[in-house]
Parts: structure tokens; C-alpha cells; sequence
């Protein structure tokens, strides 16, 4: 079965809410939310320092 991608599209940012909140309750040290946020940075070509 073909989804209609029209259709089954989620509203703006609402994906990228359900993978910050899923990603969040992955993180458990201090090491992979460091991790986790040097990826999202680089993802958005955010620089820091």
C-alpha cells in the first residue's frame, strides 16, 4: 500500500519535537548530552566558541 505523503504529513517542527523528546530520554550522562547536542549543532551549522 502506497502512503500519500500529502496526506500523512506530520504539521512543521512536529517530527523534529518527537525526536528531541525521544532523544532526550535516551540521554543519561553528561557525555551523550554533550554528544547529542554537538550532532544538533552541526546538523544546523550552528557554531560555538
Amino acid at each position: 500500500m502506497r502512503l500519500n505523503h500529502e496526506t500523512q504529513r506530520l504539521p512543521e517542527g512536529k517530527l523534529d519535537k518527537i525526536f528531541v523528546d525521544e532523544a532526550v530520554n535516551e540521554l543519561h550522562t553528561i557525555q551523550d548530552m554533550l554528544r547529542w547536542t554537538v550532532s544538533r549543532f552541526n546538523a544546523a551549522n550552528i557554531y560555538y566558541g
